[in-house]
């Protein structure tokens, strides 16, 4: 059996927050929700057609933080390469 989806039913808005994905920040009329291996699926009715993304991509869900840079001066990588050796040796 399958389920269909009212091809009139409003669902909403939703906006794309992944910070990688192209269509991020723009808003997009929700056509469907459904679950795959666990995870909600979104079905979103674009310009040039339907995507579908994960909950977790959209601001219906937590936001993705990316992390801070990192930033080492030369000092400091010089003493990370020795202490990876000093790991390294001491596994063989």
């Amino acid at each position: 059996m399958q389920n269909a989806h009212l091809v009139n039913s409003h669902l909403g808005m939703v906006t794309i927050s992944h910070p990688f994905h192209p269509l991020q920040g723009q808003s997009f009329s929700l056509l469907s929700i459904r679950e795959v291996n666990g995870l909600r699926r979104y079905s979103l009715q674009t310009d040039t057609g339907v995507v579908c993304v994960p909950e977790t991509w959209t601001n219906h869900h937590a936001p993705i933080t990316l992390p801070p840079s990192l930033s080492f001066d030369l000092l400091t990588l010089k003493e990370l390469a020795q202490l990876l050796r000093t790991l390294e040796e001491s596994l063989k």
